[in-house]
């Protein structure tokens, strides 16, 4: 139904998990970017983080794939996460 890629939120991006996210979407997957240690950095870290991963991504992709930014520690985006997994639970 989707597939979450659990992404650290303090590198830049990796090769890796770039390519993986073509490959995901060359094979017709939905997916979400699912930024972990959130609580690790500040706002403006944070903002710089998403701003890297925008540029990875922009000089591909027409539409930029969902994501959402959490912690364990602190509990963020838990809600956010639960709620899009049960929006795309009840389309099917």
């Amino acid at each position: 139904m989707n597939v979450y890629l659990l992404v650290d939120c303090r590198h830049d991006p990796l090769d890796i998990d770039l390519e993986f996210m073509e490959w995901l979407a060359g094979n017709g997957l939905p997916f979400t970017i699912v930024f972990t240690k959130a609580d690790k950095l500040n706002r403006q870290e944070r903002n710089r983080s998403l701003a890297r991963y925008r540029k990875a991504l922009e000089s591909t992709w027409e539409e930029l794939p969902p994501f959402i930014m959490t912690s364990a520690e602190a509990g963020e985006g838990k809600k956010e996460l639960l709620l899009e997994m049960k929006e795309i639970r009840n389309r099917f």
